[in-house]
């Protein structure tokens, strides 16, 4: 259930303990996150993979993959509005270097304040500079680096 694709315990832990009980916007879904965290959260679950759509409890957003990223106009037509999640925990699409594109379209999440991003998957270098990354655009109050994640409190 946890580890392997699926988020760790490690995060999984993180999340119950730091943020609040709200919702949770999640770029891919699966076992660890997904089925887990919906007993805690009203889960937004962007997928690409038509298999996955509807496997958890989660309201589904199902985005293929469109130019090497989520299909930005789905995204546009279906994203809860900015303020109906409290974290944002991206752990896709799979494959490594394939969440960067994020970054190119932070607008369409809305105003990122006082929430919780987290990004999984930090032990490979696509990811820790995607972390990187978002940690100098975004204004934040606290960083946390697990194992394999990092996570920031946005300002």
């Amino acid at each position: 259930m946890f580890g392997g694709s699926n988020i760790s315990e490690e995060l999984y832990r993180f999340i119950l303990d730091i943020v609040p009980k709200g919702s949770l916007l999640e770029f891919g879904s699966g076992a660890g996150s997904t089925q887990n965290l919906s007993k805690h959260y009203k889960m937004y679950s962007i997928e690409h993979n038509a298999q996955y759509v509807g496997a958890f409890d989660s309201t589904y957003i199902h985005a293929p993959i469109k130019n090497g990223w989520y299909d930005v106009d789905v995204l546009k037509s279906n994203l809860p509005e900015e303020y109906e999640y409290d974290a944002v925990l991206i752990d896709g699409p799979i494959g490594e270097g394939n969440r960067s594109p994020v970054l190119n379209h932070l607008d369409l999440f809305g105003n990122f304040k006082d929430k919780w991003v987290i990004c999984d998957d930090t032990h490979r270098y696509g990811e820790l500079h995607l972390f990187t990354s978002l940690l100098t655009i975004l204004k934040h109050s606290t960083v946390y680096l697990g194992k394999d994640f990092g996570a920031m409190k946005v300002l």
